[in-house]
């Protein structure tokens, strides 16, 4: 066989071999990543698609992390282990800014006697740009949200917005909204009054979050490191129980 016959022989192999394992993967489906600009300033924490990665924080402020499949149960099954590890090993077909093939979002979950100090020190290194992606167990199906990072290099507080509340708890544990002094956190009753009276005027002059037919009652916490966990799900059971829906952390502002 001459040399052209035998060039043309091994393009006709390649041709055969190849492209009949192209056609028998079918077609791989990717999402594209949510770019800073095109989410809202403080997007509710989406829902477990997929999977999620559980970090629980014990009294000596150590992490044991885990994976979780739904909102209520941590059972993986090995089913669930191959599309996880599935997602995680299959390299995109056309890599690029737009494309991504794993973004859990992450629960976290600490003892109760553990400090927001230790909680920070865990939260920050994996907060990224984009949607925010990390939530902070509060219990029975309560979530605290942890905002994305800001894409600057310097966190940014957010625009001033008439309608942001913001609860913070100083040292010593007194409580203040939006500056204007609260009591303790011993004692919530003039905070909890005080923004019941505020989401009932929204209510009757149709304070609306952005973008929705929901009332808006988000509220950001600015919490002092010696706070320990257990007050801090009991500042957001408060804070739900006069009504508000979304709670998040004021960090790095």
């Amino acid at each position: 066989m001459s040399s052209k016959g035998l060039l043309l022989f091994c393009c006709l192999v390649l041709t055969v071999s190849v492209f009949p394992q192209q056609k028998t993967r079918g077609p791989r489906k990717y999402q594209a990543i949510v770019r800073p600009d095109e989410t809202k300033p403080f997007d509710p924490m989406p829902r477990i698609e997929g999977f999620a990665l559980f970090v629980a924080i014990d009294t000596e402020g150590k992490t044991r992390v885990s994976v979780r499949t739904s909102e209520t149960s941590s059972e993986v099954t090995v089913v669930d282990l191959v599309k996880i590890y599935g997602q995680i090993t299959t390299p995109p077909v056309f890599p690029g800014p737009e494309i991504k093939f794993a973004d859990p979002i992450i629960i976290l979950s600490a003892e109760p006697s553990v400090t927001y100090g230790t909680i920070e020190k865990v939260v920050d290194p994996l907060r990224k740009p984009g949607k925010n992606r990390i939530k902070l167990e509060a219990g029975n199906g309560r979530y605290i949200v942890v905002p994305a990072k800001n894409p600057s290099a310097q966190e940014i507080k957010p625009k001033p917005n008439p309608l942001t509340l913001v609860v913070r708890v100083d040292k010593e544990l007194n409580v203040s909204l939006n500056n204007e002094p609260q009591g303790s956190l011993d004692d919530l009753s003039a905070l909890t009054m005080r923004l019941a009276d505020i989401f009932k005027r929204r209510a009757e002059n149709g304070v609306f979050r952005e973008g929705t037919s929901e009332i808006e009652t988000t509220i950001f916490l600015r919490l002092p490191e010696n706070i320990k966990f257990e007050q801090i799900r009991d500042l957001d059971t408060a804070l739900r129980n006069v009504g508000s829906d979304l709670i998040g952390l004021a960090i790095g502002w």
